[in-house]
């Protein structure tokens, strides 16, 4: 099965070049605590005129195709769970068998981060399996785009990817609320403290991913197959 990162994207469409294997795959990051960095291996004016933030955020958007911005998606946002969201879920667990009796809201947050964490896992595999894929075939397709996929239209799993992302965002507040927002007990350990500057980072990451797919990812998807059917 065609993955994310399998097709050529032609950056010369998008300012870039010169060709390179899926925009986002051939760019190194600084990310343990530094600001995420560009080591100068794509040149390309769009990419110069915007600030690159911590783990996240190339601008504009919307100005990108849709298959551009589901690999960014994967290269970024995807990747970044992949590198987090064990330790995270080790944290709890250690908080949970250390502190549990005295802080029996650890309990809940590991359950809850058990629940998340196997929504997360199977909510990729169906991005990155299904539909991620369609949109480059739908790209790629133009006009009378291909129908061989397991659904006749977008609109059936962009509503399930969205209902799974409103669990999710649900989740994670649930935790965050346990978390008493962040604040750190009088006894908290070093543990506490790091498992709490990681998860406040997974949730600015998780909500960031989740307004480049509802709001803009997903419409593009949309328009795409609109176009092909009219």
């Amino acid at each position: 099965m065609q993955t994310a990162t399998e097709n050529t994207v032609n950056v010369t469409e998008f300012g870039l070049t010169r060709k390179h294997p899926s925009i986002y795959a051939g760019f190194d990051y600084l990310t343990e605590g530094e600001n995420l960095t560009i080591i100068d291996q794509i040149a390309t004016k769009e990419l110069r005129k915007t600030e690159i933030f911590k783990k996240y955020a190339i601008e504009p958007y919307n100005d990108w195709r849709a298959d551009v911005l589901a690999d960014y998606i994967f290269n970024i946002h995807h990747a970044y769970i992949r590198r987090n969201l064990t330790a995270i879920m080790a944290y709890a667990w250690k908080l949970n068998r250390v502190h549990g009796e005295d802080h029996p809201e650890l309990r809940i947050i590991k359950r809850l981060a058990d629940e998340f964490s196997s929504e997360l896992t199977e909510h990729m595999a169906k991005e990155e399996g299904i539909l991620f894929p369609y949109i480059k075939e739908l790209v790629k397709a133009g006009k009378g785009g291909p129908r061989q996929r397991c659904f006749q239209t977008m609109h059936q799993p962009v509503n399930v990817m969205e209902m799974e992302h409103e669990s999710m965002a649900g989740l994670i507040h649930e935790i965050v609320h346990l978390c008493n927002d962040y604040a750190l007990p009088k006894d908290a350990c070093a543990t506490y403290s790091v498992f709490y500057k990681m998860l406040a980072e997974f949730e600015n990451d998780l909500h960031i991913h989740i307004h480049l797919e509802n709001d803009i990812l997903f419409p593009k998807k949309l328009q795409l197959e609109k176009d092909h059917n009219n």
